[in-house]
């Protein structure tokens, strides 16, 4: 178990370790997926995600106000070719609010991407169980075991519910991997039940401020979507309302109540694969917080950006000039590695 209240804020470079997708590579699926063309005015695409464009065609029969098709392919040929200009797809989106074109198309390609990635991830193993497995393998020297093995340190069968008794999380990614790996890891070290692993992993605080693509089977809830799972446009169409923008977040009190749950009480924050993007570090801005220390990844950060970003930090996070802001230009689990000790 940890020995100081830790916040672990995870970005999209912390789960390349287990291939799922960063920042760029989602746009670069992204500007593919969109790129439709067609042979007549009906039908689906030649090329493109053919997925993505029948829920927009389900979207079309359920509206009222009879959205244009064309409008559609314009908007998604725009969203192709402005993909190589992009920090990430949010911030497209956000450029463009209004257009909820852009917006629909946005988010239906992203949970689409993101359980694609999921299924291709080295988490991921084909089960029949509706719950999956996990490649446990496949982890061995990811950040993920090493996190857990400070987690549940000095922990026994009896006293495991205490694994996340000073641990909390903000994931700023749309994947489940983080609850996913959790829940079979628990299962495999202490040979405790599913049920039990649930009960455990539903009791921590686990943020999403972007949203994901559903609930896991085991997290119970409405939205069930299983790790990795090929869904139907239809559904693709219904859980795409789970992704939240830039615009919809900054006046989003559920934001800002789950973010403010998570940093509450921390004396410790590590950032994991996190970009820094103002908007995101904007998020984490939250009155009365005690943090006396933060250590995060900065790998191929420059030393300027690295002392920009440590000065942005301390101001986000209140925290007066004498108190430690450790930047590392190392990967995840080196950093876990070098500071296992102060945490």
């Amino acid at each position: 178990m940890l020995r100081n209240p830790t916040t672990f804020v995870i970005g999209a470079g912390a789960g390349k370790v287990v291939n799922m997708p960063t920042g760029a590579d989602l746009i670069d699926s992204i500007e593919r997926g969109l790129n439709f063309t067609f042979e007549g005015i009906r039908g689906d695409p030649q090329t493109g995600n053919r997925r993505v464009w029948q829920a927009v065609q389900e979207h079309i029969k359920q509206s009222q106000d009879s959205p244009n098709q064309d409008e559609f392919r314009q908007a998604a040929l725009q969203i192709s070719n402005a993909m190589p200009q992009c920090e990430s797809i949010d911030n497209y989106i956000a450029a463009h609010e209004g257009s909820d074109e852009i917006e629909l198309l946005g988010k239906l390609s992203i949970i689409d991407n993101v359980l694609t990635l999921e299924s291709q991830s080295s988490m991921h193993k084909a089960s029949h169980d509706l719950n999956g497995e996990l490649a446990i393998t496949a982890c061995r020297d990811t950040w993920y075991t090493k996190l857990f093995k400070l987690l549940h340190s000095g922990l026994t069968r009896q006293t495991c519910s205490e694994v996340f008794n000073n641990a909390k999380f903000i994931v700023f990614n749309y994947d489940r991997c983080l609850e996913h790996f959790f829940f079979h890891s628990l299962q495999n070290y202490f040979a405790i039940t599913p049920s039990y692993a649930a009960e455990i992993v539903n009791s921590a605080t686990v943020f999403h401020p972007y949203g994901t693509p559903g609930m896991l089977p085991w997290q119970g809830g409405a939205d069930i979507v299983q790790f990795g799972e090929a869904i139907s446009p239809d559904r693709l169409l219904h859980l795409s309302r789970r992704i939240r923008t830039f615009g919809e977040k900054s006046d989003d009190s559920v934001t800002k109540e789950g973010i403010t749950k998570a940093l509450d009480n921390s004396s410790t924050v590590v950032f994991l694969g996190f970009g820094y993007h103002d908007q995101n570090v904007d998020l984490l801005k939250i009155p009365y917080l005690d943090i006396k220390r933060v250590f995060g990844t900065a790998l191929d950060l420059s030393l300027y950006n690295t002392e920009a970003v440590s000065h942005r930090l301390r101001k986000a996070l209140s925290m007066p000039p004498h108190r430690s802001v450790t930047l590392e230009n190392v990967n995840c689990e080196k950093l876990i590695e070098e500071y296992s000790q102060a945490l």
